[in-house]
């Protein structure tokens, strides 16, 4: 993969193409012109219709561009199989695979990399017994108390699953 992704052919053709895109308000733009049956993704029990984005085949084609050009679906398979990508020259604890995939395989019955959904399964119960102690009140905070607020950092770089936590907690919030 090229290591600046902004100065390949298909990424100045996707920043052409993002100035101007797909007016949805002009006549016919959904109704009548077969764009809703065909922007469709089926993929097992997923479903995703895109047609009210503001994109058009152009954009599709590009995109797929940029997918071939930077060899998106074998890189994706190299993170699945535990191909060691994070890498920072001179940082070891920046050379490892890329396991968050496996958790996923968990529930699969069919991991793609059986050694690393056991060494997940393995972590996921140790987490779930320690979950249970603290629920118990078995483990306890420096006071002696049981623990009753919680804390939830993310590491990685996606804040998406402590914000989904926070939302979906904010109406059970108390003052104090």
């Amino acid at each position: 993969m090229q290591a600046d992704v902004a100065e390949s052919r298909s990424w100045k053709r996707l920043e052409i193409l993002a100035r101007r895109p797909f007016d949805l308000t002009g006549e016919g733009a959904l109704a009548g012109s077969g764009r809703i049956k065909r922007m469709v993704c089926d993929s097992a029990a997923l479903k995703m219709m895109f047609a009210t984005q503001r994109i058009d085949e152009e954009v599709l084609e590009a995109l797929q561009d940029f997918a071939d050009e930077h060899r998106l679906v074998h890189r994706f398979n190299e993170m699945r199989s535990g191909v060691i990508l994070n890498k920072i020259s001179g940082w070891e604890s920046e050379e490892r695979k890329v396991l968050h995939t496996t958790t996923r395989d968990l529930f699969s019955g069919n991991p793609v990399e059986p050694e690393s959904a056991a060494q997940a399964e393995t972590e996921f119960r140790k987490l779930s017994g320690f979950l249970a102690e603290i629920e118990s009140g078995k483990i306890v905070g420096t006071t002696g108390k049981p623990f009753t607020t919680m804390i939830n950092v993310g590491i990685g770089g996606s804040d998406l699953g402590p914000r989904s936590v926070y939302e979906a907690l904010k109406p059970f919030r108390q003052a104090g």
